[in-house]
């Protein structure tokens, strides 16, 4: 056997050059190094439990239930996340979702499985879905399960709304081909209880009164064959509340913007503001002005909306603006997380707006951070004392360099320009 030896020049050269493509960019990372930063961030969302279990055998009217070891982030929430497939093949079958805050639960309502048949469920890992904090999943995750032989189907009520302020409903209803037949109560009742009616047929909508009172309201729901099967009985939630929430806080001052926080009793944070006779800003989560264009006297109005729709009375506050223009803080985020290599190195910034007449970029501000040779990372803010104006289109821009001992040279890197927008 012939043993090639590697030069100790040669060999420092190739470490170095793999430092230099790991570090490059920085915000590519390999996928080793990728995977162990977002495990030891805890950064891979978790399934705690699902419901139903592997190889079970359920009820086809059973909704998915899949609980997670934290918080979800809702927008990620679409009908693409997860499927729901019958074992071997075949259609999909349609689904929609609830999410419990509280529980970290994932509720799938599906419609359509039929009864005495296999499915596969998948969530899948590159299909978006998120948690709170950025989290994601680190493998998609499928199990199967089987169905009895029963008629089922879904009942929502107004079509899925968590909150409602008026008794008056629709009940939307899905149901699979053995289901001939339903009866619904807003009381709950027994599988073999004979003292509900049923409906004859299964209909795809009815509108319905919930009983009064504020709170949680309940339909219970059961479905029946041709010849008189009977699926379990179930039930959909739905929260009735007609009360509004109190009026914001408005506080007000002759150099700032007019801010505002929730007068409580269940508002959910959604508010209509207006300054003076101007545009009405309607479901907006603001909680101050975003700008005030004039000196001299103002009047703002604020109210605030809770999850069911109920608003609160109108706060006014009326002050006089001794500056012209007063603007909102700036939503200016810090830089990315950069990756260097394990030498002594110097951030260049610079920060500024763009000429549109000229096509040039103007730099109001350069600088420069002599960085931790010691630490593979760090944030670097993009905002030094600049005064921003509202509606002007800002960039920013940097570069680090250091010197490698390896190379015996500097080695300069550039990145940018990134840009916002002041609104």
């Amino acid at each position: 056997m012939v043993r090639r030896r590697v030069a100790p020049a040669a060999a420092a050269l190739a470490a170095a050059l793999l430092v230099l493509a790991a570090c490059s960019n920085p915000i590519d990372f390999n996928a080793e190094v990728e995977d162990k930063v977002m495990t030891a961030k805890d950064l891979y969302l978790e399934v705690v439990s699902v419901t139903p279990a592997k190889n079970s055998v359920i009820d086809p009217s059973s909704p998915v239930i899949i609980q997670f070891d934290r918080a979800l982030d809702e927008t990620t929430i679409t009908s693409t996340i997860a499927s729901i497939i019958p074992t071997g093949g075949g259609t999909e079958v349609d689904w929609t979702w609830t999410y419990n805050e509280a529980t970290s639960e994932l509720t799938l309502w599906q419609a359509g499985m039929e009864g005495g048949s296999p499915y596969t469920i998948t969530l899948g890992s590159d299909r978006g879905l998120a948690g709170s904090d950025g989290s994601t999943l680190r493998d998609s995750l499928s199990w199967s399960f089987s169905t009895m032989n029963l008629p089922g189907g879904t009942l929502k009520i107004n079509g899925g709304a968590a909150y409602t302020n008026s008794t008056a409903v629709t009940l939307t209803i899905t149901k699979n081909s053995l289901a001939f037949n339903i009866r619904i109560s807003p009381n709950a009742f027994a599988k073999d209880d004979e003292s509900v009616s049923w409906e004859g047929s299964v209909p795809s909508s009815l509108s319905r009164t919930l009983l009064s009172g504020d709170g949680t309201k309940s339909f219970y729901y059961q479905f029946a064959t041709s010849t008189g099967t009977r699926s379990a009985v179930y039930h959909a939630d739905i929260i009735l509340d007609t009360a509004p929430p109190s009026i914001p806080v408005i506080t007000t001052s002759a150099t700032s913007v007019p801010t505002w926080t929730s007068g409580g009793n269940g508002g959910a944070g959604y508010y209509d503001f207006q300054m003076d006779s101007g545009t009405l800003y309607t479901n907006r989560t603001n909680t101050s002005y975003p700008y005030v264009s004039a000196t001299g006297s103002h009047t703002i109005q604020v109210r605030e909306r809770d999850a069911a729709g109920n608003y609160s009375s109108y706060a006014s506050a009326s002050f006089t603006a001794d500056i012209s223009p007063l603007s909102g803080t700036a939503s200016v985020s810090s830089g990315p997380t950069l990756c260097f290599p394990d030498y002594a190195y110097t951030i260049n910034l610079s920060f500024g707006t763009y000429n549109v007449k000229t096509q040039q970029y103007t730099w109001l501000y350069t600088g420069s951070i002599e960085a931790d040779e010691d630490s593979a990372e760090t944030t670097i803010p993009i905002y030094k004392g600049v005064t921003l104006e509202r509606g002007k289109t800002y960039y920013w821009k940097y570069n680090y360099s250091y010197y490698n001992i390896i190379l015996r040279r500097t080695i300069t890197v550039y990145f940018g320009p990134y840009s916002f927008t002041m609104r």
